[in-house]
């Protein structure tokens, strides 16, 4: 199992016009575990599924890439960017 330590920890979904107020966030463990949290409307859901690290791929039950601009986290998803930033508890 191959992990980049630069993801450990949540990243939260920078928000665009047209999002409808969802708020999406990722949280990368050290066990190989990712944590999806969609909220909306009062309303939580989290998918919780194994992840690795293959170069810049994340390989999960859905293929994406990421690379960093910055301090900003940038997961690429059927050629669509999303920009998430860390979250400090």
């Amino acid at each position: 199992m191959t992990i980049d330590p630069r993801l450990l920890g949540t990243w939260t979904r920078i928000h665009y016009d047209d999002d409808g107020g969802l708020e999406i966030s990722v949280t990368f463990e050290e066990d190989g575990s990712l944590i999806w949290t969609m909220e909306a409307d009062g309303r939580k859901e989290e998918i919780a599924m194994p992840y690795t690290i293959e170069g810049d791929a994340i390989l999960s039950q859905q293929r994406s890439r990421y690379r960093f601009d910055g301090e900003i986290l940038v997961v690429i998803f059927n050629d669509e960017e999303f920009r998430y930033t860390r979250r400090f508890e």
